[in-house]
């Protein structure tokens, strides 16, 4: 697993590097759920023709390319 993989966490934008259950490469997602080296992503493309729980996917890490980081924002 390459660092950029093991360091994608909750909130991360990410987009998959290949198909998966249905959807393509490329398509873009934001992970809701750490487990292991899976992750739960729910996907940002919003496809009309698919039930609605066909946009949470879970995703090998290894499957998956972090576009943006989530920084959380502090409290002063």
């Amino acid at each position: 697993m390459c660092g950029t993989q093991a360091q994608i966490d909750e909130y991360d934008c990410v987009v998959l590097t290949e198909p998966v259950g249905g959807w393509k490469a490329g398509t873009p997602g934001v992970v809701q759920g750490v487990r292991g080296s899976s992750r739960t992503v729910e996907v940002t493309e919003y496809d009309e023709s698919r039930d609605v729980l066909d946009h949470i996917l879970v995703v090998e890490v290894d499957q998956l390319r972090l576009v943006h980081k989530h920084r959380p924002v502090r409290s002063s």
